[in-house]
């Protein structure tokens, strides 16, 4: 997802990402961003600091709250070291881009991006078939040890009447000696 309120920006991204193995949504603004991310699965935002209504930081703080494993860019042209800070600690920004990007280094930065998505996507999918291996598991555990315990009562059961019947067996051996 691109974000930007220059209409030329987000013409130059979708050129720069057509010909590569991804879908590029754009928006104008963060408002517009955030209600196409309710009805969209977005993997990665690229966005402007500096735009009308929301700045980036703002947009993408609402959108990593949206979509916590959305990997963010943040795009400016402009090197204000408080706006960087706030879009850092505010809007959780992952990479920090400067205008005018270098082509192959934003190309880079979104494959890496993607890969931590997938990556991050993968890691909770693998955290939840654990956790119910690790819940079956305590089932299975349970069983079994619900079936020692009733095998264990039954070997008690049949020790006590071999006892029973080798002392039934030592009277009648002791009566035949008698």
């Amino acid at each position: 997802l691109c974000v930007d309120d220059e209409p030329s920006i987000l013409k130059s991204l979708q050129r720069l990402f057509a010909g590569l193995p991804v879908q590029v949504c754009t928006a104008s603004g963060g408002q517009a961003a955030l209600e196409l991310m309710q009805s969209q699965k977005i993997n990665l935002i690229i966005s402007d600091m500096r735009m009308p209504q929301m700045n980036g930081a703002e947009f993408l703080a609402q959108a990593a709250q949206l979509q916590p494993d959305c990997y963010r860019i943040l795009m400016t042209g402009y090197a204000d070291l408080a706006s960087t800070v706030q879009a850092i600690n505010i809007g959780k920004i992952h990479r920090y881009v400067q205008k005018p990007w270098n082509n192959q280094e934003l190309i880079g930065l979104v494959d890496e991006g993607l890969q931590m998505f997938r990556l991050v996507s993968a890691n909770k999918q693998l955290t939840i078939q654990v956790a119910k291996q690790n819940k079956e598991l305590k089932l299975l555990n349970q069983q079994l040890e619900t079936m020692v315990q009733h095998r264990t009562a039954q070997l008690k059961q049949t020790l006590v009447q071999l006892k029973s019947s080798l002392a039934q067996l030592d009277q009648d051996h002791q009566a035949t000696l008698e």
